[in-house]
């Protein structure tokens, strides 16, 4: 597990658990509404359309499921507390997957800011 900072806020403590979560298999029970509203609705990068939370986590045990393990490096974090009260966090990390059966290095980093 990768730690995002040293006195995290509640919304950076949030996405360190759903970073934990993904990295960890742990979306292969319990709903995904623990992390996005009944309301969401996500495009994937095929226009693929996902409405609600416990779409969108089924949509994460197909997607990462087919891999061995995961994991998350964070490289840069910003918070920025909104004006209307919300708070928006933008991250850069490399995401790690190992393939079924390659126990030794790491393969296809992918470099995200979400």
């Amino acid at each position: 597990m990768t730690q995002l900072t040293t006195d995290p806020s509640s919304s950076q403590q949030h996405l360190q658990s759903y970073i934990d979560t993904v990295d960890t298999y742990s979306f292969n029970h319990g709903s995904g509404l623990r992390f996005y509203t009944k309301t969401v609705v996500f495009h994937n990068q095929i226009t693929a359309q996902y409405n609600g939370g416990d779409e969108m986590w089924a949509w994460m045990k197909r997607l990462f499921g087919q891999f061995k393990s995961l994991q998350h490096d964070f490289h840069n974090l910003w918070e920025v507390n909104n004006d209307d009260g919300t708070t928006t966090i933008m991250f850069q990390s490399t995401r790690n997957i190992w393939l079924s059966g390659n126990e030794k290095s790491r393969l296809l980093p992918f470099r995200s800011v979400g």
